[in-house]
């Protein structure tokens, strides 16, 4: 038989009803057994290109996984490496365009992106850092999030990060 006890179902789907299983939820979890629902995919693929800067530690400078492409934080930075410095609009276009350059590298684009995360240093940049960022994403708007923290990698002032669509 094909039904699962409570103790065979995957946690997640426990966690998601918050109520014990049902004959509903029992049809369900016949249908994510037969669709392969139940085990998550270990497609994950590793992307990356010479048009942004390599990362600094262990990570990828992207991943697409079940057809988003989830962006690394990209820093103020030359596809060598070398900070870009100036002022925070110099920098917040820098971060923007290798992000761009690793989207496109994914077979993506900004006009893909769905949601954006910056992270400044100080909330005074804020300003600054959104009339650069209006000129990439003024009419797309994807949902975002700005958050200032103590200090970036490198001591830079500003990092962008983004999921979009493959």
């Amino acid at each position: 038989m094909l039904l699962r006890t409570t103790r065979q179902l995957p946690v997640q789907f426990l966690i998601a009803t918050r109520t014990a299983p049902t004959k509903s939820f029992q049809h369900f979890a016949i249908f994510a057994k037969s669709r392969n629902y139940s085990k998550m995919s270990t497609g994950i693929k590793q992307i990356s290109t010479d048009k942004a800067m390599k990362p600094v530690a262990a990570y990828s400078q992207a991943v697409n996984a079940g057809g988003l492409i989830f962006v690394s934080g990209q820093i103020p930075a030359k596809a060598d490496g070398t900070l870009v410095t100036g002022s925070i609009a110099d920098q917040t276009t820098a971060c923007i365009e290798g992000l761009k350059n690793i989207l496109e590298a994914a077979g993506s684009s900004i006009a893909k992106v769905t949601k954006v995360t910056v992270f400044i240093t100080s909330m005074d940049n804020f300003a600054e850092m959104n009339s650069v960022y209006e000129k990439y994403f003024g009419e797309h708007k994807p949902a975002r999030s700005c958050v200032a923290v103590k200090e970036l990698p490198k001591g830079v002032p500003v990092e962008v990060e983004a999921i979009a669509l493959a």
